[in-house]
This record gives C-alpha cells, structure tokens and sequence, in this order.
C-alpha cells in the first residue's frame, strides 16, 4: 500500500513545491544539506501518513466536477461519496502546469489546505525548537522510522 502510494505521489504531486511551501520561511534559513534531509523526509511522512489514512476508505467514489483554469494554474473541484451514505466529502485540487503535464501543488478538503495546514504546524514545531530545522527533521526521521 505504501509504496503504491509513494509512487502515485511521486508521479502525480510536485514534492519539492510542496515541501519548501510548507516549510516557509525556514527554507530560505536552512542549507542545501537540511534542505536535502527535510525533502526526503518530508515525503516518507507524506506517504506513510496518508497510506495510513487511506486504509480508512473503501467503496467511495470520487466524482470530478468543474476545472476553473487560472493561467497555468487549475483548480479541479471533486466530492468523495461515501458507500454508507455519510456526508460527502469536498476537495479541490490545486494543478499547476510543469512542462507538458500537470501536478498537484495542493488539496483542500473542505476548504481547509493541507499545505498551510503543515505549514502551521512544521512553523510551530520549529518554533518551539529555537528555529531549528534539524530538529524538525529528526522528529520526521523518528516518525517515518516507526
């Protein structure tokens, strides 16, 4: 399950855009050796997090609905509908062109971006760090070892 996934994130998601995004201004702070770690690690977080989530699912369907196109940027609204009849969930696909395909820079389900939402809580962690980024990748390297 997780090395499916790993590879649909790969092929699908734009990993560097996303990971410096989330780390904010703390990319700019960390060096090319942090920078390389924190990548690395960020994206074994993403997948173990998120395969782990998905184990949670199954019968839903995902219906695609309208494509607003903004430039080189779309986003694609969708809904998840649940087998036992629950709420449906909402989702936007933030899509930015990258050569001759698209990838994903963000979701937002329910209107709640998972990007500014790890951005919150890496920026907080960092900060009750002393501005650590070092410290920030060896939480995700104890996470992702477990």
């Amino acid at each position: 399950r997780e090395a499916a996934f790993r590879a649909i994130f790969r092929e699908n998601f734009d990993i560097p855009e996303i990971g410096r995004f989330v780390l904010g201004i703390n990319w700019r702070r960390a060096t090319e050796e942090q920078r390389t770690a924190y990548l690395k690690e960020f994206e074994t977080y993403v997948v173990r997090t998120y395969a782990e989530r998905l184990d949670d699912y199954s019968g839903e369907q995902l219906e695609i609905g309208r494509v607003s196109a903004q430039g080189d940027r779309s986003l694609v609204d969708s809904v998840i509908r649940r087998p036992d009849g629950g709420p449906p969930i909402r989702i936007v696909w933030e899509v930015e062109k990258r050569g001759a395909a698209f990838k994903i820079v963000d979701l937002k389900i329910e209107n709640v971006s998972m990007s500014q939402t790890q951005r919150s809580d890496f920026g907080s962690f960092i900060s009750q760090h002393g501005g650590s980024v070092d410290a920030l990748i060896a939480r995700l390297k104890q996470f992702n070892s477990r």
